[in-house]
Formats: structure tokens, sequence, C-alpha cells
């Protein structure tokens, strides 16, 4: 994509405002491309002082709160709760070994995938594919800087207390997908949202994480 701009740009009727050099650009086709409107300019906010390529990706795929990080072969993924432009695996590295789909009053069709330790929900809609909910208990796999089988103390080097609320049960839900081998867990709820965050202990170290949106309300 960037050798394509710098060829355009040596062109005598370049736009430098209709070109991926200018972010604002960038963000109008991607909700063109994904969500099948034109946004008003408005709609767009200018966030400056940030010049890293981390910060730029993390702001580029939404919430990274919401997100999980996945490792592989060669480098990582993420994998957000949200809506994406195709339909499993969302343009990553992922492998499934049973896919269920239904119909759901409302939300149209639900499609349940699942793998060795992993599991994720997504919904198609109106050409929409939102992933809704997210679980693992792979090594490895991370959220906001915390990962699974890390120490219960890395925690603490992300988050405030305030952000966090313990609790002794799980959601049925999650309970039913995690199991009762558990000690606690440590959530995280979208302020003024639908979205949760769940970091689950066992033995002083994390033994699991769950992303949701309960879209009509949180689940926590």
């Amino acid at each position: 994509m960037q050798s394509k701009e710098e060829a355009r740009r040596q062109d005598s009727q370049f736009d430098p405002e209709k070109s991926y050099f200018n972010p604002e650009y960038v963000a109008f086709m991607l909700v063109r491309e994904i969500l099948g409107h034109d946004p008003h300019p408005a709609s767009f906010e200018r966030v400056e002082n940030s010049d890293l390529a981390e910060e730029l990706f993390k702001r580029s795929s939404g919430d990274s709160v919401f997100s999980l990080g996945i490792t592989g072969p060669a480098s990582w993924d993420i994998l957000r709760l949200g809506v994406h432009p195709t339909g499993f695996p969302f343009g990553l590295d992922l492998t499934v070994d049973s896919s269920e789909s239904f119909e759901a009053e409302g939300l149209g069709q639900v499609t349940i995938v699942a793998t060795d330790g992993f599991q994720l929900k997504y919904l198609h809609s109106k050409g929409l594919y939102v992933v809704y909910c997210i679980r693992t208990v792979r090594e490895g796999h991370w959220c906001a800087g915390v990962a699974v089988g890390d120490l219960e103390d890395t925690i603490w080097n992300r988050w405030q207390p305030e952000q966090l609320k313990k609790v002794d049960r799980l959601s049925f839900e999650d309970e039913e997908w995690f199991g009762e081998s558990y000690d606690y867990g440590y959530v995280h709820v979208q302020d003024g949202g639908t979205k949760s965050l769940l970091y689950l202990i066992r033995d002083g170290r994390i033994a699991g994480i769950g992303l949701v949106d309960g879209i009509f309300g949180s689940m926590y």
C-alpha cells in the first residue's frame, strides 16, 4: 500500500487529502469498507503527540483493552471484540476444531467456533461480522499486557486497583466454559458500556482470559 502511495505522490494530479498519507482519509475509507456508509468528517477526532507505530496500531484496531493478543509461529495477531469486514478466521492464523451456527432472534446468525482451549462467538447480520465473545486458557494469549500463565501480580503492573473488581463467582456462561476449577477472578467493565474483561486466577497465576460484549448490558 505504501509503495503505491509513494508512486502516486509523483503524479502531478496527486491530491494529498485523498491519499493514505492522510489519517482522516484512512479512517474514512475504513468506515466505508467495513460499515458501508460515508461518515461525516466531524465524526473523526484527531489525536496528537504520538508517532509510535504501536500506539497507531492500537488506535486503528479499536478499543485495545477489549482485544486478545494471539501468539503465532512468526509473530502475533490481535483479535478484538467488535466489527470485522470478513468472517472467521478474520484474516488471522486461526484454526477450528468445531463450529456451529444458529439464528438468534433480534441478532441474526450466531456462530460459535472452538479449538483446544479457545472459543469465540460472532454475529453475522447485514453484511457485518461482529465478534462479541472471546475466551481462552491457552498459555501466552494476552490482553492489556497480561498473559495466561503470568503470575497474578502481573495484573498490577498494568491496572490500578480501582479499575478491576474482584469476583468470587463467574457469570453462568463463563463458568460453563471455564469450569469451576478457579480461585476467583478480576473483572474490568467498560465505563457506561456493555463490554467486560475477565482475568481468571488459579494458584496465583492467570488461568484464563475472557472478553465479552453483553450487547444488551454488561455481563458483570
